[in-house]
């Protein structure tokens, strides 16, 4: 007699929806991207990542380059967000919230975030890329209510931004060697410093102002 479990038809694979295979597939690309470059990894490994054909990758991405640009625009679109939820208060509540923000989004999705530290020969890519840069801008100006930021402060938050974004890189691939509240107050120290050295623009001199009365 036939054992009844052997004979028993085997269950029926979900069929995802459109939106939930698509973005099954972008996060085979990105956990795959935590490892290496994401434009030296081939479609196959993606298919192989998500269980799929290479086939059905291409269904909905129908150039590796189309993946790469989904994966860095989704990428993107999730830090932004996190960037620019609305966080009320004063300027410093709002400084510590936005950085607690980026922290969280850093931890939550760290693969995501390292694809948005790259570089890229597609021109679709790298404006992509520059507008994450300008949104995040944005939202420092924003809270430091600065409308209009003179030369001199725009390059100083250019060049914290990519000092936060290597302190960043270095504390989630140094397992705990160092903490997120060192990180935190490592990166707000930085930022006060960096708005000092340019104190001598009379809008951040208002800002600092500001946050010392906080």
């Amino acid at each position: 007699m036939a054992d009844e479990a052997s004979t028993r038809p085997a269950p029926a694979r979900r069929r995802l929806s459109r939106d939930d295979r698509r973005a099954q597939l972008l996060a085979a690309a990105v956990g795959l991207a935590a490892r290496r470059d994401l434009d030296r990894i081939p479609i196959a490994d993606v298919a192989a990542a998500a269980g799929v054909s290479e086939g059905l990758v291409f269904h909905y991405f129908p150039t590796k380059a189309a993946l790469v640009r989904a994966v860095v625009e989704d990428a993107a679109a999730s830090l932004v967000a996190d960037l620019r939820a609305d966080r009320p208060g004063s300027t410093l509540d709002r400084l510590t919230a936005g950085l607690d923000a980026y922290l969280d989004h850093v931890e939550r999705r760290a693969s995501s975030w390292r694809v948005l530290l790259g570089s890229s020969d597609d021109p679709v890519v790298t404006e992509t890329l520059a507008r994450v840069e300008e949104a995040t801008l944005a939202v420092t100006f924003d809270v430091l209510d600065i409308p209009a930021p003179s030369p001199v402060l725009r390059a100083a938050a250019q060049g914290f931004l990519a000092y936060e974004r290597a302190v960043c890189l270095a504390w989630i691939d140094g397992q705990g060697a160092v903490t997120r509240e060192q990180i935190a107050a490592l990166l707000t120290g930085t930022f006060l410093g960096s708005l000092q050295a340019v104190a001598t623009d009379p809008a951040v001199a208002l800002a600092l102002a500001r946050l010392a009365g906080q």
